[in-house]
């Protein structure tokens, strides 16, 4: 049995536009070609019904998984669609506005029932959006499965937010990356800031992001240049420079009203930032964890404005809050699963919706009888130390070795030439230790290598290199990387289907 998978996702919109919906979905798709699935995302927003019809016939995906209901689901149900489909699983992953605001109008909440009720799993990624999609649809709790959110740095791109928002070394920067538009309650957090403005002349705030809602974005420009004095309204910054944008930032300002997990939130924690985030139910594990947790921030009520200011102050004139919930977050996000495992509990939920486990995830499960649970329980204090240590030299040693991953097609025209970007990465790039040699193979025959000396090394500790290569068949590209002393991490696959 073939163990890829040809997965279609659909999702209102897609990669490298920058909202939420994109960065969630490329990053499902990183992860998921990094385990050798062809993966194509296709963006609703941009296609009819004649011409998702088209796709879907031309791709042949063994599944079909949904992301937000209502945006992307309403286009499944013409009949065209329905018969393209014919019988593939469908996986539906919700968007926050799915469950907190669609669900609160009898058309759209018409629309997201039946989506769910065509669905063979419904991919919840936090308890909060578990509960709230049982409140809206009670009957579908046996096929919601929770798929721990991750977060994915999209490359280590420069940019500089201190600079771009005219930032003295003492400012305070307050830093609100999102798509412009009601929900995300862009301008109100803008005259919410002014009030701050007038009591703190020192900080300053950048807001970053696309016009999702002409009229709104409209009224927030206005505002903006009002308020130009301390305000900069930038287009979206790059994916790939994010995470040195968070880094110029003092403070990671959230004001939805309406949100299913942020990757903002998750992202200010990764970078140690401290969090302002409305007090909504989505809002309030993120940034204040679990008991016994250093919270990420400080929450503000929605509805008074005398009460962000307050916070705002707080965060403004306390150097030392700051850093200890920078820390906070970081010590949460410390413990949040990686991509990889992330992309391993998607696995899983279209291994169940396919009804058949995939060759490459299969394992043997040993049942111990009962006389053997109990001399396991037997097990010495001296065989746990030494298998302790193990697995510290083991954890090591894998931390040192070098990655390679590939990103590239998921299909492509007989005989067309495509591009591929292979990236190499590794922990140094020292005369001792660094990346020894890079290679590439299309079908098991090389198609290209890179070699490197402690005089001549890579570029960088993670570096990416480029490639074309022509199609003729089914191709499965295997990139490999070794660290001069420590090995490999083992071969990145990604496979291209030829049409």
């Amino acid at each position: 049995m073939n163990p890829f998978l040809r997965i279609l996702i659909l999702t209102p919109t897609a990669f490298p536009s920058t909202t939420g919906n994109a960065m969630t979905v490329e990053r499902w798709r990183r992860s998921l070609v990094k385990q050798g699935h062809a993966v194509r995302v296709l963006a609703t927003e941009e296609l009819d019904v004649s011409a998702l019809q088209q796709r879907v016939s031309h791709l042949q995906p063994d599944l079909i998984h949904v992301h937000h209901a209502f945006r992307t689901g309403q286009f499944l149900f013409d009949p065209s669609i329905e018969t393209v489909i014919n019988g593939r699983p469908l996986i539906v992953s919700p968007g926050g506005t799915d469950i907190h605001l669609d669900t609160k109008t009898d058309g759209r909440r018409s629309i997201i029932t039946r989506i769910f009720e065509k669905a063979k799993a419904i991919i919840a990624q936090s308890e909060e959006m578990t509960q709230r999609i049982i409140e809206c649809c009670p009957g579908i709790q046996e096929r919601i499965v929770v798929v721990p959110k991750s977060i994915c740095w999209m490359g280590e791109g420069e940019f500089s937010l201190r600079k771009a928002g005219d930032c003295g070394p003492e400012d305070i920067l307050f830093f609100f990356p999102a798509g412009v538009r009601p929900v995300k309650g862009n301008l109100e957090a803008l005259l919410l800031l002014e009030r701050v403005f007038t009591h703190r002349p020192s900080i300053r705030a950048v807001f970053a992001g696309s016009v999702l809602d002409k009229e709104y974005a409209a009224r927030f420009e206005q505002e903006a240049r009002r308020l130009r004095l301390f305000a900069r309204w930038l287009p979206p910054i790059p994916p790939q420079a994010m995470r040195s944008a968070y880094q110029g930032a003092d403070v990671i300002l959230n004001g939805s009203s309406s949100e299913g997990l942020s990757n903002v939130l998750l992202e200010a924690k990764a970078a140690g930032k401290p969090i302002l985030a409305s007090n909504i139910p989505a809002n309030r594990r993120p940034v204040l964890g679990d008991q016994g947790d250093l919270p990420a921030g400080l929450l503000y009520d929605l509805h008074s404005p005398d009460h962000f200011l307050r916070q705002a102050l707080r965060l403004a004139d306390d150097r030392e809050l700051r850093k200890k919930l920078g820390q906070g977050g970081m010590d949460q996000a410390a413990r949040m699963p990686g991509p990889e495992e992330e992309a391993r509990g998607l696995i899983r939920v279209y291994e169940k919706a396919l009804e058949k486990p995939l060759a490459c995830y299969k394992s043997t499960v040993i049942l111990a009888k009962s006389e053997e649970v109990k001399k396991m329980k037997k097990v010495t204090l001296l065989g746990i130390l030494m298998l302790a240590i193990f697995l510290v030299h083991v954890s090591v040693a894998s931390a040192n070795k070098s990655e390679a991953s590939i990103e590239g097609p998921a299909d492509a025209v007989k005989g067309s030439e495509v591009t591929l970007r292979i990236t190499a990465t590794h922990n140094a790039n020292t005369a001792s230790h660094y990346t020894e040699w890079l290679k590439v193979t299309a079908n098991k025959k090389e198609v290209a290598r890179w070699d490197y000396t402690k005089e001549n090394r890579p570029e960088g500790a993670v570096f990416t290199k480029e490639i074309k290569i022509k199609l003729t068949e089914d191709t499965e590209i295997v990139a490999e990387s070794s660290c001069n002393n420590h090995g490999s991490k083992g071969p990145a696959k990604h496979k291209i289907l030829v049409k």
